[in-house]
């Protein structure tokens, strides 16, 4: 398969981290991983524009060089959208282009707030798991897989991705 990872926050705030990269075995999974670890981190602190993250990583699939019969973004997040064009456009553009959506949507804990600039930050009361999954995930098979604690993230990624490959592979569906 050929992957490529993709940073994103605010609506101008999206960078590819990983070139597209072949997948062929162990030795290539380990040098993406290797090279997606030793990338400086860019936490932007500009908001949450799912929309424009799901377009800029539709884009990619433009100029890669691949021909496939599947194409798949997998978005992970937080948050609900609160900048950049509507959910809802970005995920039906991207849904015609024949691209799959599939999410981890990740229910963080809220931090306690007490300083003086605790003003700046709103909670936003609405279900993540529920929001990736009405509003966010789209296409054929489409799934969200939900994670609500941090300890259980990586176990979560990883059922994500075997679901996304081996369970195609084989013919099947992922559960919705």
């Amino acid at each position: 398969i050929a992957v490529t990872y993709v940073e994103w926050a605010g609506p101008r705030t999206q960078s590819v981290v990983v070139p597209w990269t072949v997948l062929t075995g162990r030795a290539s999974v380990m040098a993406f991983t290797e090279t997606l670890a030793a990338a400086p981190s860019r936490n932007s602190g500009s908001g949450t524009a799912v929309s424009s993250g799901l377009l800029f990583a539709a884009a990619q699939f433009d100029a890669n060089g691949f021909r496939s019969y599947r194409r798949t973004i997998d978005i992970s997040g937080d948050g609900v959208s609160d900048q950049g064009p509507p959910v809802a456009e970005a995920r039906e553009s991207v849904i015609a282009r024949r691209i799959v959506i599939n999410g981890l949507s990740i229910a963080s804990e809220k931090p306690n707030r007490d300083g003086p600039y605790d003003y700046l930050f709103e909670d936003d009361d609405r279900d993540i798991h529920a929001y990736y999954r009405d509003e966010v995930i789209g296409g054929p098979g489409s799934f969200v897989i939900a994670v609500d604690r941090s300890e259980s993230f990586a176990v979560a990624l990883r059922r994500k991705l075997v679901l996304e490959i081996a369970a195609w592979t084989a013919g099947s569906r992922p559960p919705l």
